[in-house]
């Protein structure tokens, strides 16, 4: 068993252990990476140009559908990394932020689906990565781009990836309150395997 098929076997556990009981394993999994900045650290936010890359460590996204009780759907996650911590997001009120990191850019990345007018489908999900945390290889980006990705796809709600990484840079500056520029998400939602993004962000 490699890297990715422990980690996905992690997400599929961690799945089971949190919503087993109340329905069918997971449908579908999604992943984004972690990068790594050959050129222009610290110059995204500031009008430059920048050159990440992916690496091979990533955030994977379990994903199920929803439950729906009394006709009001909720989006409920497992953070696998965080102990197994749980959060349920009504779809049917405004989205609140939370005291929790995590929490937040799961709850922004829902906020900003629905401020553009999309609805969001009741999901269930498990987020499990082997990026280390706090290591400057954008492990929130990686989170925030999976998860969004993963509930765009179950609601059929067309995202290029520069619209995806708008999307995860909105819930992680709005929502967890982080200063961050547009390359880490850009990276984790538009790198491809073997090439480096030369990205122009004066735009």
């Amino acid at each position: 068993m490699n890297r990715r098929d422990r980690l996905v076997a992690r997400t599929r556990q961690g799945y089971r252990l949190a919503f087993g009981t109340q329905g069918p394993d997971p449908r579908r999994f999604f992943s984004a990476p972690g990068r790594v900045n050959l050129i222009g650290e610290h110059v995204d936010y500031n009008d430059g140009i920048v050159l990440p890359c992916a690496i091979d460590r990533e955030t994977i996204v379990a994903l199920g559908s929803g439950p729906e009780v009394g006709g009001k759907g909720y989006v409920e996650v497992v953070a696998i990394d965080m102990g197994q911590a749980r959060d349920k997001i009504p779809l049917y009120a405004p989205v609140e932020r939370s005291q929790n990191s995590w929490q937040n850019l799961v709850r922004g990345a829902v906020a900003f689906l629905q401020q553009q007018g999309h609805e969001i489908a009741p999901a269930r999900l498990s987020i499990a990565g082997d990026i280390p945390i706090g290591a400057g290889l954008s492990s929130s980006a990686s989170f925030t781009v999976a998860l969004t990705l993963a509930l765009a796809q179950l609601s059929r709600i067309p995202l290029s990836p520069e619209s995806l990484a708008k999307i995860a840079q909105d819930a992680e500056t709005q929502f967890l309150g982080t200063a961050c520029g547009i390359m880490d998400q850009m990276a984790s939602a538009a790198a491809s395997l073997g090439q480096a993004l030369l990205l122009d962000c004066r735009n």
